[in-house]
C-alpha cells in the first residue's frame, strides 16, 4: 500500500546541505537559526554498577585526581574505590588515599578513551571524566561525559546497529534531543540522566557499532525544536500500531504528541501477543467461557428468566467486537469485547431454550490474564480483532508508553520504503523542526605533566599496627615508610604471625599489599580493601625500578608460577639476560627478552646494569621488515636515553641491525632503537 510521505518538513532533508553550509562559512538556509556554543557535557549515573561497596576498573588513559595535574594516575592503571567508614579509598599501584567523601578524576583525553569496569564488569568504554561519591555505604558513580560520544553509547542499545542507517540517525537526533531537554532542567541535580530505561539506555563505546557511529556523526549537534524550546522527543520500542499522545499517558498536553494510527509499526514484526476464539466456541479457556455463562445468565434476566450459569452452554460466537476504549476516540486502547453468541439454557423445568445473546467481556484484567496477553504493566495495549473463517484472533500490540517515536515502526519506514530519518521524525513529531547546535566538550582539557609522576596518591600509612604490642615479641619490625609489595602466589592472610593462626582471607597472586613491617619471616601487610594481618615474608616481591635486569648463571626456566616447576613458559639459557619487574628473597619476577614473563628462583641471577645488559653488540639485520606492538622508540641502545616517541600497533619499519635485546630501526624518515621483543618479522 503507497504511503505518503510528508514534505512539509524540508529541514530534515535538507540537513547534509546544512551540514556543508555550515562547514564552509556560507550563509545559513532561511528558517535556521545561528547557535552559539553551548555547553555538551550530560552527567550518567550509572546504577547498573549495583549498590556496591566497592567499584574496580582500568584506565585507558591518564586521570587526573580531583584535575590537578600534579597528582596523575597513569593510562593502563588498575584503580579501586572502596567505601569504607562513610568515606571513600582509593587505590592504585599498592598506593591508597582517604578521599573523604567525594572526589573526581578527569581524563587527559577527549574521543572514545575512558575507562573499563572490571568490578563489578560492565564492558565496553566509559569515555569522559568521573565523580565519586559514597551514599549508604555504596560508591556512588556519575560519568560526566561529552555528548556525542555519549550517543555512541545509547543508539546502539536502544535500538541496533543492525537497524537501517535512517532509523538509527532519527534515534540519534531523537535522544540527543531527550537528553539536553532532561538537563535543562537539573541544574541543582546530582546527574541529568540514568543509565537505564528510566532515563536512556547506555551501554559505553562499542567499537563494533560502525553504523551507529556513522549515524551519530552524521547527525552531529541536529535537536528537535517545537518553537523556541526543545522538543519533547520521546520514543519507545512500539507503540501497537497507533502513537499515544502525553496528554493519555501522563497528562501534559503537547501539540506534536498526537494519537494517530501508525501503519509502519503495524507492518513490523514487533510484539504481539494473540488469544484465539472459535467460531463454534471450542477450546475456550475455562476462565473465559465461565465468563461467558455468566455473562449470558445474566443478560437472560432482561428476559424475567433466572438460571444459573451452570444452565447456559455456549454453542456458537457469531461475532467479536472491541469497543470501550480508556481515552476518547481514536484511542484503541479497547477495555471491552461484546460476544455475540448462540447459548442454549436448560429452565428449571427442563425445558430447553436457545437464542442469540450479547456478553461484554473485559480486555485488561480479564481476556488479558486468562491468555497470557499482557505486555507493559498499566493496561497500555492496544486491542484488535481480526475475523477469520475459524473464528476471531484477539491481538494485544504495544511494548513501551508508545509516545513519540517507534523504533520498530522507523525500522519499517527505512528499510521497506526507503524513507529518510527526515521523514521518520515528521511522521512522529509533527510541526517540530531541527537545529544544529555546537557544543563543546569540556573532558580532557588538563595537560599531563612531560616527565607523569610516580603513582598518585600517595599513601596515608596508619599508626595503628606499628603499635601493636606484637611487633617486638614476633621479632617484626617497622618500616619507616610504608611500602607496596607484589604477592607471588595464592598465599593465606593470617590473624597472627604463625601458620596455624587463623586464616582472615586469600591473598591472590599478583595482588599489591601495603606492608608496614618484616621480620625474617612474617610480613604485617594491609590489603587495598583495609583487610590487616600477616603473610609469609617469602611470598612477597618488592618490585623494582623498571631498569633493573639481571644475567642467568646457568641454563633455567621461566615459570608462570613462584614456587612452581610443573608448568614452564620458557626456557633460558646461560648468560641471557632478563628485565626483573620484582624480587623478594629467594625468587624473582622476570620478563625475558621476548616478553615472556614469569618467575625464576633469584639464585640464578647476576645483577648486571642497565648499560651492559644493553651492550651486545649490535649486528646487521638479516631480514629487512617487520610490523611493531605499540613501543616507544629510544635514541640509543638504552632504556634511559632519549624517547622519541612511540610507534604505533601494526606500523611497519625497516630492520637495519639488531641484537638479542634491541632493533635499530627505520620508520618513514626517522631512525631509533625499539626492544626487538616488539617486532614480528614480515618476509
Amino acid at each position: 500500500m503507497p504511503h505518503v510521505v510528508n514534505r512539509s518538513f524540508e529541514i530534515w532533508l535538507r540537513l547534509a546541505a546544512l551540514l556543508l553550509i555550515l562547514a564552509l562559512g556560507m550563509p545559513i538556509l532561511p528558517g535556521f537559526e545561528a547557535q552559539a556554543e553551548s555547553d555538551g557535557m550530560i552527567r550518567v549515573k550509572l546504577t547498573r554498577l549495583g549498590d556496591v561497596s566497592s567499584v574496580s576498573f582500568e584506565l585507558g588513559c591518564a586521570y587526573a585526581v580531583n584535575g590537578k595535574s600534579d597528582c596523575v594516575l597513569p593510562g593502563n592503571s588498575n584503580v579501586t574505590v572502596t567505601a569504607e567508614n562513610g568515606a571513600l579509598i582509593l587505590s592504585c599501584g599498592g598506593k591508597s588515599q582517604n578521599m573523604g567523601t567525594s572526589f573526581a578524576l578527569a581524563r587527559g583525553k577527549s574521543g572514545n578513551v575512558g575507562v573499563q569496569f572490571t568490578a563489578p564488569s560492565l564492558g565496553n568504554i566509559f569515555a569522559g571524566d568521573l565523580r565519586f561519591s559514597v551514599a549508604s555505604g555504596c560508591v556512588v558513580v556519575i560519568l560526566n561525559i561529552f555528548l556525542e560520544d555519549y550517543l555512541l553509547g545509547v543508539v546502539g542499545y536502544e535500538m541496533s546497529n543492525s537497524y537501517p542507517l535512517e532509523a538509527l540517525k532519527a534515534q540519534a537526533v531523537a535522544a540527543r534531543t531527550y537528553a539536553l531537554r532532561q538537563k535543562s532542567g537539573r541544574a541543582s541535580a546530582a546527574y541529568d540522566v540514568t543509565d537505564n530505561a528510566s532515563s536512556q539506555v547506555y551501554r559505553g563505546y562499542n567499537s563494533s557499532q560502525s553504523r551507529v557511529h556513522q549515524a551519530v556523526r552524521e547527525t552531529k549537534g541536529l535537536v528537535a525544536y517545537y518553537g523556541n524550546a526543545l522538543a519533547a522527543c520521546y520514543y519507545s520500542a512500539s507503540n501497537g500500531g497507533q502513537t499515544e499522545s502525553t496528554k493519555n499517558a501522563w497528562g501534559n498536553s503537547l501539540k506534536y504528541s498526537v494519537v494517530k494510527d501508525d501503519p509502519y509499526d503495524l507492518e513490523s514484526s514487533a510484539a504481539c501477543k494473540t488469544a484465539f476464539i472459535a467460531r463454534d466456541a471450542s477450546g475456550l479457556k475455562p476462565e473465559l467461557l465461565e465468563a461467558l455463562c455468566e455473562g449470558a445468565a445474566q443478560a437472560l434476566t432482561s428476559y424475567n428468566l433466572d438460571v444459573p450459569a451452570e444452565a447456559v452452554t455456549i454453542d456458537a460466537i457469531h461475532a467479536v467486537v472491541a469497543h470501550s476504549p480508556k481515552f476518547s476516540d481514536p484511542s484503541r486502547l479497547y477495555r471491552q469485547l461484546r460476544f455475540s453468541l448462540e447459548a442454549t439454557v436448560i429452565m428449571p423445568s427442563g425445558e430447553r431454550m436457545s437464542g442469540k445473546l450479547e456478553v461484554n467481556i473485559p480486555t485488561y484484567g480479564g481476556l488479558e490474564s486468562w491468555y497470557g496477553l499482557s505486555i507493559n504493566s498499566g493496561d497500555n495495549e492496544t486491542v484488535q480483532v481480526v475475523e477469520t473463517d475459524q473464528g476471531f484472533e484477539v491481538r494485544f500490540r504495544r511494548n513501551g508508553h508508545g509516545v513519540g517515536l517507534s523504533q520498530c515502526g522507523a525500522k519499517v519506514m527505512a528499510e521497506k520504503y526507503g524513507m529518510s530519518f527526515g521523514d521518520i521524525l515528521s511522521f512522529y513529531y509533527p510541526g517540530v523542526c531541527g537545529k544544529t547546535l555546537s557544543l563543546a566538550d569540556t573532558t580532557g582539557s588538563f595537560s599531563p605533566p612531560a616527565a607523569t609522576p610516580s603513582v598518585s596518591p600517595e599513601p596515608t600509612p596508619s599508626a595503628a599496627p606499628e603499635a601493636t604490642p606484637s611487633a617486638a615479641s614476633d621479632g617484626l619490625k617497622a618500616l619507616s615508610q610504608v611500602k607496596a609489595y607484589r604477592v607471588s602466589s595464592s598465599v593465606s592472610l593470617y590473624a597472627q604471625p604463625d601458620a596455624s593462626a587463623n586464616s582472615l582471607d586469600t591473598l591472590w597472586e599478583s595482588e599489591i599489599v601495603n606492608v608496614y613491617a618484616l621480620s625474617s619471616r612474617w610480613a604485617r601487610v594491609m590489603t587495598r580493601s583495609g583487610q590487616r594481618g600477616y603473610v609469609p615474608r617469602k611470598y612477597l616481591l618488592l618490585p623494582t625500578s623498571g631498569n633493573t635486569y639481571g644475567m642467568l648463571k646457568k641454563q633455567c626456566g621461566l615459570y608462570p608460577r613462584a614456587y612452581d616447576t610443573s608448568d614452564m613458559t620458557e626456557p633460558l639459557s646461560s648468560g641471557s639476560y632478563v628485565l626483573v619487574l620484582a624480587y623478594g628473597d629467594d625468587t624473582a619476577y622476570c620478563q625475558s627478552r621476548s616478553g615472556q614473563k614469569g618467575y625464576l628462583p633469584l639464585s640464578m641471577l647476576k645483577k648486571v646494569s642497565g648499560r651492559e645488559a644493553n651492550s651486545t653488540k649490535i649486528i646487521r639485520a638479516n631480514f629487512s621488515a617487520a610490523t611493531i606492538v605499540s613501543t616507544t622508540a629510544y635514541a640509543s641502545d638504552s632504556a634511559s636515553s632519549a624517547k622519541l616517541g612511540t610507534l604505533p600497533w601494526g606500523a611497519k619499519v625497516a630492520v637495519l641491525a639488531y641484537n638479542s635485546i634491541w632493533a635499530y630501526v627505520q620508520y618513514g624518515s626517522n631512525k631509533g632503537f625499539v626492544y626487538r621483543h616488539t617486532l614480528e618479522k614480515q618476509n
